[in-house]
């Protein structure tokens, strides 16, 4: 009996506590979900009314914190059922009373609860609880600046990390670079590199992400630096590919070139013989770009070698295809010929029959263009058996046809 009455206190005060936030709870479910979809309110606002905020301006005491921290797991695991359940409105409703409860422990946990929620609005497509989410971080950062401005100190690095973590949950690039960067540059003041170089690949996803080659080009040119001066072959490489893709998409062809054949090197010194050959054609590629036909040519027979070599045929065909349309261009019809005949037999190895028709055509052309008329013929007519096959470029065939025998029966 005497154990009864030491617990029975303990119960009706957990009771009301019970009661009280079920009350609230009632209450907020009866607010509807348009109110400030309509922006009649603003959801993020603390509460006076929550029973678990203290009435009076003043710091939470232990036993108080605790008892949110507790209630605010409650509230996810809630919030989650409900979106499971596809009750999205309501499980934000919740949320939302988690992120003003969780302004009352701090601003660390206020952004943790931010950066979760803000997650979620984005994979949930919830354009409005984004925004409003990205306010308040907004807001947080510039209460945040003020504060260390008045204090002449900077903001705490811990934070503007946290910051930028929920910027980049919420997909806010911009906003994610400019926190970002602020970070960077406090590193490199305290010449903290190792906390420069993970800043810098961060920074450098987030340009990637919004496209801007140009600012992404010097950051990974830098962390390459690191990669070297560490001898870290690994993330050397790893580097070297984010910059093969950059100059790929800004069309520099100088800078391809030495990125590539940087590439190469590594590859060659790693082993990873079979990922050259398509280096090796990108190559050849800028330096068509750059009108170096000689260079372009090497290359793409050292591609060919290469793949064929390691049975990559695909890729083989890929470089004598190339390697043929650059002899077209600069006008050796004859070594053309040559490459396009090769390229048959890889085709017909690997029963590429669409590219092996389309073969035939440009052989049929050199020797049209060249006077030969026989062989022209002879190449239309089986690029014409396979396109019967494909259903596809009969008409062109039989036109090309048409065309070759007239040039006959004018020679004669």
């Amino acid at each position: 009996m005497l154990f009864k009455l030491k617990k029975f206190p303990s119960i009706i005060f957990l009771t009301l506590l019970f009661l009280l936030s079920f009350s609230y709870f009632t209450q907020e479910n009866r607010l509807s979900y348009r109110a400030f979809a309509q922006e009649k309110f603003d959801p993020l606002k603390p509460d006076d009314d929550d029973p678990f905020i203290p009435d009076s301006d003043r710091e939470l005491s232990p036993f108080e914190r605790s008892r949110i921290e507790r209630f605010i797991v409650e509230l996810d695991t809630q919030a989650n059922g409900l979106l499971e359940e596809g009750m999205p409105d309501k499980a934000f409703l919740l949320w939302y009373r988690e992120l003003r409860l969780r302004r009352e422990l701090g601003v660390f946990e206020e952004i943790e609860g931010l950066s979760k929620v803000g997650k979620i609005a984005w994979d949930e497509n919830r354009t409005l609880d984004a925004r409003i989410i990205g306010e308040r971080l907004d807001e947080i950062y510039l209460d945040e600046t003020d504060d260390a401005e008045d204090n002449d100190t900077n903001i705490d690095p811990m934070l503007l990390n946290a910051l930028g973590e929920a910027h980049r949950n919420l997909r806010n690039i911009d906003n994610g670079l400019k926190i970002y960067e602020e970070l960077l540059s406090l590193y490199r003041s305290n010449n903290d590199d190792e906390k420069v170089k993970p800043t810098l690949e961060i920074v450098g996803e987030l340009y990637l992400a919004k496209f801007d080659y140009d600012n992404a080009v010097f950051v990974y040119e830098e962390l390459l630096k690191f990669a070297q001066d560490e001898g870290n072959s690994f993330e050397e490489v790893e580097v070297l590919n984010q910059l093969n893709y950059i100059y790929s998409q800004t069309l520099e062809p100088e800078n391809g070139i030495i990125t590539r054949k940087r590439l190469v090197e590594r590859y060659q010194d790693n082993g990873n013989l079979d990922k050259i050959p398509i280096l090796q054609i990108a190559i050849g590629d800028d330096y068509q770009l750059l009108e170096k036909y000689e260079e372009a040519s090497v290359v793409y027979q050292e591609a060919f070698t290469l793949a064929r070599d390691l049975d990559m045929l695909a890729l083989a065909g890929d470089a004598l295809k190339k390697l043929g349309e650059l002899y077209v261009i600069t006008g050796n019809q004859e070594f053309a010929l040559d490459i396009y005949e090769e390229l048959l037999k890889v085709e017909y190895q690997t029963y590429d029959y669409y590219n092996l028709m389309n073969t035939f055509d440009q052989i049929g052309q050199i020797h049209l263009e060249l006077g030969n008329y026989s062989q022209s013929l002879d190449a239309f007519q089986k690029g014409l058996d396979i396109a019967h096959t494909f259903g596809q470029r009969v008409d062109y065939f039989i036109a090309q046809i048409e065309v070759v025998n007239e040039e006959i029966n004018s020679a004669n």
